[in-house]
């Protein structure tokens, strides 16, 4: 299977790749200003059915996971010495979803636990969020040698892991760290410097491209825009809270 087959709806998405807005894409602000359209709010649940529906994510996910720790459909499995499957409660509203583990996040077991993951955590805590609060991941869940991007064969068998990752969990928003995940989620050509900081809709889902925190380790330049971006997703994300708190 192609990644085009396994990527967001390819034909749906070509003004991601160049960054303009299609005619028919609505904005973030027509969404929440539309309740008749789509609706924010949880349906009211007794606490009991809450609890389950919780433990019913939670063991979807540990099957998935599970499966994944097992898997050896390509050569990233050679070298591994953990699988990195992804970290966070299954109920978060928001998922961020990087390229693929480095050296630290291959010794834990852990997703972002590294030098780029500690800018994250960092990040996080700037906008009054916290790592238990989000659920953490990664397009593929073995390390590249030497650090190096995922491979297309690579990425391909990992689909389905994510996907399902997002199935589960249900986020109403995702961030997309750094340009390989942006291409992996989105499309194929979308290009990070155009793409940033624009919220992107697909399915009743928001999708937010930004730079990767290890590219600000790199360009200190980067941090500007990227801090610009976690505001923009602190506002939605507590305008959420705001209505499942109703």
């Amino acid at each position: 299977m192609s990644q085009e087959d396994n990527s967001v709806e390819n034909t749906k998405k070509n003004n991601v790749a160049t960054g303009e807005s299609d005619q028919k894409q609505r904005t973030l602000f027509d969404y929440l200003g539309n309740k008749s359209e789509a609706s924010l709010e949880y349906p009211p649940e007794e606490d009991a059915d809450q609890e389950n529906k919780a433990e019913d994510k939670a063991s979807r996910l540990k099957e998935w996971e599970n499966t994944c720790l097992e898997c050896s459909q390509c050569p990233l499995h050679e070298q591994r010495t953990q699988v990195v499957f992804g970290q966070g409660p299954p109920h978060a509203l928001m998922m961020l979803i990087g390229e693929g583990p480095g050296a630290e996040e291959d010794r834990q077991g852990l997703p972002f636990v590294g030098s780029a993951g500690q800018l994250l955590n960092n990040i996080l805590k700037a906008i009054n969020l916290t790592r238990e609060e989000v659920y953490i991941t990664n397009v593929v869940k073995c390390r590249p040698p030497g650090n190096r991007l995922p491979q297309p064969r690579e990425i391909n068998q990992c689909v389905r892991y994510w996907k399902n990752q997002i199935e589960i969990i249900n986020p109403h928003i995702v961030v997309c760290l750094g340009s390989l995940s942006t291409r992996t989620l989105l499309h194929k050509d979308a290009k990070i410097t155009r793409v940033r900081g624009t919220w992107l809709e697909n399915d009743g889902r928001w999708f937010m491209p930004t730079f990767h925190p290890a590219a600000l380790l790199r360009d200190a330049k980067k941090k500007k825009p990227v801090w610009e971006d976690f505001q923009k997703i602190k506002a939605y994300y507590d305008s959420l809270v705001d209505e499942v708190n109703r």
